[in-house]
């Protein structure tokens, strides 16, 4: 795959579509959260999360971007998968 001349890699992750009751939990938060990525930050909004993720190499550095969907939201992918894709990287 190729994004403005920059060669990465495609990745897609489906999280499982019940509740994040036994993943980690913050302090009283019951209802837990599945962190792709280690530490705090970016974390799937909830069951049956789908993450789009475009790794790139621009000039030594990775860039990631993502889209996160749902069933539901399938309608809007293509047009998410278009910004993505059309990204004009400025180094």
């Amino acid at each position: 795959m190729t994004i403005d001349g920059y060669a990465g890699q495609e990745l897609e992750l489906q999280l499982p579509d019940d509740p994040f009751t036994k993943c980690d939990n913050e302090t009283g938060d019951d209802s837990g959260h599945a962190f792709v990525f280690a530490g705090p930050g970016l974390y799937a909004q909830g069951p049956a999360n789908r993450w789009h993720l475009y790794i790139l190499d621009v000039a030594g550095t990775r860039i990631i971007s993502v889209i996160l969907s749902y069933p539901r939201t399938k309608a809007d992918l293509e047009l998410a998968q278009n910004v993505i894709k059309t990204m004009d990287i400025q180094t």
